[in-house]
Order: structure tokens, then C-alpha cells, then sequence
């Protein structure tokens, strides 16, 4: 049986979610539930959402289903205010529901791209409107709007769909900035391809689930329980750093795109799992963070840990790609706790070059890592660094909290 972590900070919280009887919404009720949150979720399926509800009747609080039409913005407060006032206070919403219908340009009319963007967009932004009046009283809250890698992979197809997906990230950023003061986060999931019932059902086929495997940098499907399990931690109460950004899980899994302002000019910059071909480029990274330690690893190591990070198992390496050329690393390694039933995920080596070091590239690796470590069930991401390594300390202050521990180790003879 597989164990998934269980963090305290959500129980009793008032969690809010559109589209949630079906599909991806379905799991994000049923994971918040289990976590002791109070669940309202709305949704225009009243008989899939009444039986979800039945379904989780014997959780600590039994999830509250409101049917509405969240296209009809009236309907959207008077489901909100219903969840309101069975459980409280509203400290996360999660702006979920969408319909990613297949449309063609030539068919698409301006009362069919209204209510497209109605169903895909307009909604998150009148519940975040008003949700934050919650948020503000509270000191804080939490608002993750559901995204999609459809826009950023030029899907075609689709086209109202893929701009209000696209435009969610602006709404984001935008929210970010606007309810930032006020301790309220705002940030941007991006599901990608997942095996939904209705994915499967409509539009996956073999050559669909062929592209699937070229694109993801992991083998496995997508499923909607693994976006669900990611969406816990942005949505947890201690996240206090993580705003404003775009956590990606799904088709491309693995993967993040960003861009970022050099001196000169606008770079976009990959995060993506290292591939075997990789080794040329990495090394000098590797041996780039060793100098700033003052060290130096035998080759015959290098050459296992390498060999390591692209076999089954536990060990992982993740690079920041930027103008054809890698620019930094990340190297983790999962492993069990006897203090929680998820793992524990070890950040065993960070390195970004001297001339990138400022512009976000470490902040990407840092958070590829959570969204990687999450998506696996983990319960903590932890890391070690030196007294000395100030100036990455001020970024470690902000994505994390200092434990307080001190670090005792002994080298053991070898045999």
C-alpha cells in the first residue's frame, strides 16, 4: 500500500472548489477531504457532485456540494456564500472548473467565444474577487488558478480554449501583485494531458497516448489523483514564498518553461530532468559547484552518479536550459522518514552559473523539485548548506523555513 503525507496546516481549513465533481475536481475533493479540510465544492453536474458527496459522507467533515452554473456569475456568489455559511470562512479557493471542448476557428462565433471564455476564465476571477474579502479579514489565504500546457505546446484545435488558458497566468500574476499585501497568495497549476474519464473517454487514442510518451520526460501516465496531490501544497499555510508562479504537472511532466530579463534582452529558460546525452554539458556544472566547495570528486564517482540519475530509483537530476546551453543543476534523492508516512525528498546539490545567479534560475530549480516531490506523495523537501553561502540564503529564506538544526556527520573508512 502507498503511503501519502498528511499536513496538519490544512485540517479544519475552508477549502473551495469550482468544477468539482468530476475529473481533476473530483480528486482535489476527495485529497483535501482526507485531509481534515472542510470541502465545499460547486458544479453544474448535480448528479455527479451529490454522489461524490455521498461518496465522502464519513470523512471528518463531510464535503458540501452546491449545484450552480458558474457561467452565471450570480449563481457562482449565492454557491460561494452557501459554503460560506455551512463552514466558515473561505482560506483556499481552487478556480479548477474549465471545459476544453474541441472547436474549430472557422465554426467559433462571437457567442460561442463568450461562452467559452465564460466557462474557462471569467468565473476565476469573480470567485477570487470574492473570495479575498475571507482572505483579507483572515491575515492570508491561498488561490490556485487551474491552468494548461495546451497554449505553451501550440495546440491547435481549441483556440478559445487555449486563450483563456493562457490568460489565466496573467490573471494570476496580475491577483498576484494586487492581494500580495495582503498575505493572500496567488499562483497558477498547469495540468497537462491527464487520463481523465472524459479525456478517455473523447479524444485519447494510440496516436494521442504515443505523443504523450515522446513528450513527458517520465514514462507514466498523468492521472487526475496526481494533479490533486500536487494542489495540496500551494495550498497549504506555511507556503508563505510561493506567489505569483506557475507549479506544471502533467503532459510534459518534468518540464517548466520561463522567461526571464538578462541585461540585454528576454531569455527563456527550461527546467526539465536531465537526458543521458546530457553528460558534456552538466559536467562542467557539476565540477563548477565542487570548486565553490572546494572540492573534488573522483571522476569514477562522477561517472556512478551520473549512471545513477538515469536508472529506476530514487536519485534524480534536473538542469536549467537558457540560449541552447545548460546554466545550472539541481540533484535530489528521495528517501523514507520515520517521522511521516510520505518521503522525505533530500536537495542534495544546487548550482546556477556565477553569470545567471540573480535572474530566478535557482528559485525554478528549487520549486521544479517541490512540484516533482509532490506529485510523488512526499511530505518534505529539505536541504544543507554552508555558514557561509550567504547570498543563496537570502533565496533560501524566502522558498523555505530554517530549521534550526545543526549538522554532525563522520566520514566511515572504506573497505
Amino acid at each position: 500500500m502507498t503511503l501519502f503525507a498528511h499536513y496538519p496546516s490544512l485540517n479544519g481549513r475552508t477549502v473551495l472548489i469550482t468544477g468539482g465533481a468530476t475529473g481533476i475536481g473530483a480528486c482535489l475533493v476527495e485529497q483535501f477531504a482526507a485531509q481534515g479540510a472542510r470541502v465545499g465544492f460547486l458544479d453544474i453536474d448535480a448528479e455527479a457532485g451529490t454522489a461524490l458527496a455521498q461518496r465522502l459522507a464519513g470523512a471528518r467533515y463531510a464535503p458540501l456540494f452546491v449545484s450552480a452554473d458558474l457561467t452565471d456569475i450570480a449563481a457562482l456568489t449565492r454557491g460561494i456564500d452557501a459554503v460560506r455559511q455551512h463552514f466558515g470562512p473561505i482560506a483556499v479557493l481552487l478556480n479548477n472548473a474549465a471545459n476544453d471542448q474541441r472547436h474549430k476557428v472557422e465554426d467559433t462565433t462571437p457567442e460561442s467565444w463568450d461562452a467559452a471564455m465564460a466557462v474557462n476564465l471569467k468565473h476565476q476571477f469573480f470567485a477570487a474577487k470574492d473570495v479575498a474579502a475571507d482572505m483579507r479579514q483572515a491575515g492570508g489565504g491561498s488561490i490556485v488558478n487551474f491552468g494548461s500546457v495546451s497554449w505553451m505546446l501550440k495546440m491547435g484545435g481549441m483556440p478559445v480554449y487555449t486563450t483563456a488558458k493562457a490568460a489565466v497566468q496573467g490573471l494570476t500574476r496580475s491577483l498576484a501583485r494586487d492581494f500580495g499585501p495582503f498575505n493572500i497568495r496567488v499562483n497558477t497549476l498547469v495540468p497537462g494531458w491527464v487520463m481523465t474519464d472524459k479525456q478517455l473517454r473523447l479524444w485519447v487514442t494510440d496516436a494521442g497516448r504515443a505523443d504523450i510518451a515522446r513528450g513527458q520526460c517520465l514514462p507514466q501516465l498523468v492521472m487526475p489523483e496526481h494533479i490533486a496531490r500536487m494542489a495540496l501544497f500551494p495550498g497549504l499555510g506555511r507556503q508563505r514564498h510561493v506567489h505569483g508562479t506557475r507549479l506544471c504537472g502533467g503532459r510534459r511532466l518534468g518540464l517548466t518553461r520561463f522567461w526571464r530579463m538578462n541585461k540585454d534582452n528576454t531569455m527563456q529558460t527550461t527546467i526539465r530532468l536531465a537526458r543521458p546525452d546530457d553528460f558534456t554539458a552538466w559536467l562542467p556544472l557539476w565540477q563548477g559547484y565542487q570548486a565553490f566547495y572546494k572540492t573534488a570528486i573522483p571522476p569514477s564517482v562522477t561517472e556512478l552518479t551520473w549512471a545513477r540519475f538515469h536508472q529506476p530509483g530514487d536519485m534524480h537530476c534536473a538542469v536549467a536550459e537558457a540560449d541552447g546551453g545548460l546554466v545550472g543543476l539541481v540533484h535530489y534523492i528521495a528517501h523514507r522518514s520515520c517521522w511521516t508516512a510520505g518521503d522525505y525528498w533530500y536537495l542534495q546539490d544546487l548550482f546556477v552559473l556565477p553569470q545567471q545567479r540573480g535572474t530566478g534560475v535557482g528559485r525554478a530549480l528549487i520549486q521544479h523539485v517541490y512540484a516533482s516531490a509532490l506529485a510523488q506523495g512526499a511530505a518534505r523537501v529539505w536541504w544543507l548548506t554552508h555558514e557561509s553561502n550567504t547570498d543563496a540564503m537570502h533565496l533560501y529564506d524566502k522558498v523555505a523555513d530554517k530549521s534550526g538544526f545543526v549538522q554532525y556527520r563522520k566520514l566511515l573508512p572504506q573497505a
